[in-house]
């Protein structure tokens, strides 16, 4: 995970996940994430055109896409480059560094690695692999669609199989999980000081995570807190 996610909050959060219902059950009932929390944390539009988060085949291919985004061949694109049917990011950042690239296709790089990077994570955390590049027709239209519905449906879906007993990791905006935790349940805040943001500032640019450690012991501490925790405890 990344460095300012608390691995060990998460994962007894996520512990709590009922995917049948896409909630996390508490002792006093039932909470989840909702597309006005994604707007409020992440600053990111709900409204506007639907991306779809489904897995299924697409007529063309995913390294196509980003192929044909940077103006490089797909071939150059394969080998090396290509993990899993998705895309390094570090190679998608220096295809579009490269020597004689324009500003286009460096913004271009940019924005795809952001909206992988940030919002559709997947467990590698370092691979371009979700379809969503495939219902963009053109990046000019980036700020038409609702990109807090996508990224929340994708999350739901991530927590769902990181909740199943077999996974090893989680996938999805963990910033956004642990923001929401942060915002609802004051008890699992980080004890550094919480900084003033603006009205039309993300509330996630507010929270300094003070590293802690990761180890199993702080894991098993927030699963007893969250079996105490009650109803007048949460905003």
């Amino acid at each position: 995970m990344a460095p300012h996610i608390d691995a060990p909050l998460i994962s007894a959060f996520v512990e709590r996940w009922q995917p049948d219902t896409n909630t996390f059950h508490l002792p006093f009932g039932e909470m989840t994430i909702m597309l006005h929390d994604v707007q409020a944390i992440l600053g990111i539009p709900i409204d506007g055109r639907a991306l779809s988060c489904s897995e299924t085949d697409h007529e063309r291919s995913l390294i196509s896409r980003v192929g044909e985004l940077l103006l490089v061949r797909e071939e150059s694109l394969r080998g090396a480059h290509c993990v899993k049917g998705g895309v390094k990011v570090s190679s998608i950042l220096g295809k579009c560094s490269a020597s004689g690239r324009d500003e286009t296709c460096q913004v271009t790089g940019w924005l795809m690695s952001t909206i992988e990077c940030c919002l559709f994570t997947d467990k590698s955390k370092s691979r371009l692999s979700s379809k969503i590049l495939l219902d963009l027709d053109r990046l000019d239209d980036v700020p038409k669609y609702s990109w807090g519905s996508a990224c929340l449906a994708f999350h739901y879906r991530q927590l769902g199989v990181a909740s199943r007993s077999e996974s090893r990791g989680i996938g999805g905006c963990l910033t956004l999980l642990q923001a929401w935790i942060y915002e609802h349940f004051p008890c699992f805040r980080p004890r550094s000081v919480r900084k003033d943001v603006g009205p039309d500032e993300p509330l996630a640019s507010s929270w300094v995570y003070a590293a802690e450690s990761k180890d199993k012991s702080r894991l098993v501490s927030f699963r007893a807190r969250l079996d105490r925790l009650t109803l007048e405890e949460v905003l």
